[in-house]
Parts: structure tokens; sequence; C-alpha cells
């Protein structure tokens, strides 16, 4: 995605291509069937389609992408693709195209510039080029974000998903911040997308404060690792979903929730000071979104070693597709395992305490000892149904079987099991 305010021009010289560059242009990953078509002629030049409902048109910094029907936040717009290009100079030819079923018309073509046009992966010096989406305007209230990335050697494909509601006739709009951590080779100095809340200036994610950088993550997964980087007091971690689970807050249908399954312990708590707002820091729980068989996996993840130095902040898509930001209290989601040393269990820390649970997770490696426990060791696991679980049932475990110290603290349980316990101590 790219400041698309210099693609009015037509009459753009196009560069030389480096033979090695016609090659990544094309896609060999095989992206998913609903992606749109791309190809790369035999002169080099790119014939991209546009998704049916998506047109072009014109704007004050020149072409821009438009709906001609109406989507609901959370709707997937399209699936794209873009390739890889080498982090040199050079452009390449693009010819625009209505979808066959709009009669497959040519609407438009230009020069895409390999640097203006595109976004730097610094870490392989190389550049995702976009196709049609190259059209897409910056808005500091965008219409969309990208998910659902599949990335390979030569290119990969993206999901283009409504942020809110969008009408017919609208500028479909995306967030050029949420693409690159510095824009180092280029910006905006001046933003003129009108927006109430318009910043004022694009120049990638880490210009902006640390409170609007935990917000915007969650649409900008790759800039996860740079922003992690530049923080060192902080881990950020977004916990991807499972089939069949959803994370939904604790006040939903489908089991009891956190607080009404257990209490959180009074001494021993280490939680920071938020870095997020009250209405990010509701409690969740897990439930089932389909049913499993008594003996079934119900997921397979890995849990994370992290050190008691830093502040954890976690993000997830919850069952309604709302992304979320979470400061953790480190003593209640993790498990102390040395000195300094805490494992995070990612998605299975919201997961309940019963006495009589029905799943178990099962350990597939042990972990490093002594000063081979760094953070960032990461160690599978797994969790197993220890009987039938239905549609809409919540997930739970018994804490005591994974964590046999709890920190030295103890909560009352309120799991409503025949064999429950009362008081579950560490």
């Amino acid at each position: 995605h790219t400041h698309t305010y210099t693609m009015g021009s037509d009459e753009q010289s196009v560069a030389a291509v480096p033979p090695s560059s016609v090659s990544l242009l094309t896609n060999p990953a095989k992206p998913p069937p609903s992606a749109v078509s791309v190809k790369v002629n035999e002169d080099g030049t790119i014939v991209s389609t546009l998704p049916e409902g998506i047109t072009l048109g014109d704007t004050p910094y020149g072409k821009g992408i438009f709906t001609s029907r109406d989507w609901k936040k959370g709707d997937v717009l399209y699936t794209a693709t873009y390739g890889l290009v080498p982090h040199v100079p050079g452009s390449v030819k693009m010819s625009v195209r209505q979808s066959e079923a709009e009669g497959g018309e040519e609407v438009h073509s230009c020069a895409l510039d390999f640097i203006v046009h595109s976004v730097l992966l610094p870490e392989v010096q190389k550049r995702q080029l976009y196709y049609f989406d190259a059209f897409m305007n910056h808005s500091c209230d965008p219409a969309t974000f990208s998910d659902n990335e599949g990335d390979t050697e030569l290119g990969g494909w993206y999901d283009t998903v409504a942020r809110r509601n969008i009408k017919a006739g609208e500028q479909i709009t995306c967030d050029y911040n949420l693409f690159e951590w510095d824009c180092a080779d280029k910006g905006i100095d001046a933003c003129g997308c009108g927006a109430a809340a318009c910043r004022g200036t694009v120049h990638g994610l880490s210009k902006y404060p640390l409170s609007e950088q935990l917000q915007l993550l969650p649409y900008a997964r790759q800039l996860i690792e740079p922003f992690n980087a530049a923080n060192p007091s902080l881990r950020y971690i977004y916990l991807d979903g499972f089939d069949g689970l959803a994370l939904v807050p604790a006040g939903s249908s489908g089991g009891e929730g956190e607080g009404e399954g257990k209490t959180k312990p009074e001494k021993g708590s280490t939680a920071p000071t938020p870095l997020t707002a009250p209405d990010d820091a509701l409690e969740f729980k897990t439930v089932a979104t389909r049913a499993f068989a008594k003996g079934d996996v119900v997921f397979t993840t890995t849990s994370e070693i992290i050190s008691e130095d830093q502040q954890i902040v976690v993000a997830f898509r919850d069952g309604d597709r709302v992304q979320r930001v979470r400061t953790l209290d480190l003593v209640w989601l993790s498990i102390k395992r040395a000195e300094n040393r805490r494992e995070f269990y990612g998605w299975n820390s919201f997961s309940n305490h019963s006495c009589d649970p029905n799943t178990k997770d099962v350990l597939d490696e042990e972990l490093p000892k002594g000063d081979a426990l760094q953070p960032g060791v990461t160690r599978k696991y797994h969790s197993v149904a220890l009987r039938n679980i239905a549609v809409g049932e919540e997930i739970t475990c018994d804490y005591t079987t994974i964590d046999d110290c709890l920190d030295g603290t103890e909560f009352e349980c309120k799991c409503g099991a025949e064999t429950c316990k009362g008081i579950i101590k560490g």
C-alpha cells in the first residue's frame, strides 16, 4: 500500500525492469481461490483485475479505489496478492481491468515505481509491490485494514477487511502507518485525508505515541517485531485464534466467565498500571464454536518464556471480530518457572479453572534449564477434550495440573462442580 497521490499521471516513464524482477512479480504461491486475478504479460506488463464491486475513481490526489456496494464492519471486501521486487530503483507498467463479470475492459494503465509504490521489508531488502491496491489512498480514519496475510519467498496474499460500515460510493482507504515502522525513504509531511482525527503527517507507526501504537498494532501485526525491538521494557504479543474456539467477554452466553468461575488472589499480584483503556480490561473466556468429542485435540500451540521485568500487552480478536488490547497481570496469567522467568500460555491463559474441567493441557516439550531459559524461549503443548464438548460450552482446565504452586496464592473456586474443592491452593 503506497502513497498513491502520485498515481494520477499516466505519463511516467517505465524504467527497464531487471530480468530477475519480472519473475518475482508473478506470484506462484497458490493464493486462496478467492484471490483476484493477476498475471504478467510477456512484455512484463502486470495485468491486475479489480474485484467485483470495486472501481477506480478520481480524487484530488490522482486515482483512488471506490466501492459500488455497501459493506458491514468485519466483511472481507476481497482477497488480493502482492509480489516481491528487489530493493532497487525501477518501475513496471500495470494495466488495471474490470472483473470479468463487469466486462473485463481496461480502465487504467500506469507505471508502478518500485520505491514509491511498495513497502520495504528491511530484513530481506525486498519490497512488497501491490497491484490494483496501489491506488488505495491513506486516511487517518481508514475504511479497511489488511488481515489473514500469507507470505512466501516470492509473494503473498491478504484479505482487505472493513474496519467500519462502508457505504456504496465511498472511497476505500487504509492507514499507511500500518505498513511500515519507519517510512525512511518516503512519507507525507502534510496529510490531506480530512479526517476529524487526522494526525497531520504519515511517517510510519514509530512516530506516534505509545498508547496509539498499542491500539493500532492489532491491525499491523507485521510491525510487532520492530515495536518490541524498540521497546525492550514491553512485550507485545498477538494471540492468533484457533478453529473451533472463540474468546468472548465473560458476560456472554456459553458458561461461567472469568470472575464467576474463580476469584483473583489478593496477595502476590504484580499487575502493572495498565497501558490500555478501561474498556480493554474486560474479562474474557474461551468458548467452543464447534463440537468436540472426548479425546479430540482442541488446539495445539506454543507457550513463551517472558521476563518479570517486562510489561506484557496482548492483543486478540474476540468472537465478534473486535480487536482487543489488554495489559496482563503476570501472576494471574502466567506461571513462574525460574527467577525472573515466567511461562505465558497465550490464548489458553484466558481459560478458566474448573474442578471438573472439560480439557487437559499436555506439554509436548521440556523447558531448558538454567541460563538457557531466556525470554523468547517457546515450547509446544496441546489441549485434549476430557469429555464431549458442545457448541457454546466454556473451555475449562484444572489449574493445579499445570501450575503446582500458584505463586503461593489461593483463590475461592466458584466453578459449581459437584467435586468443587472450594479453595484452590498453591
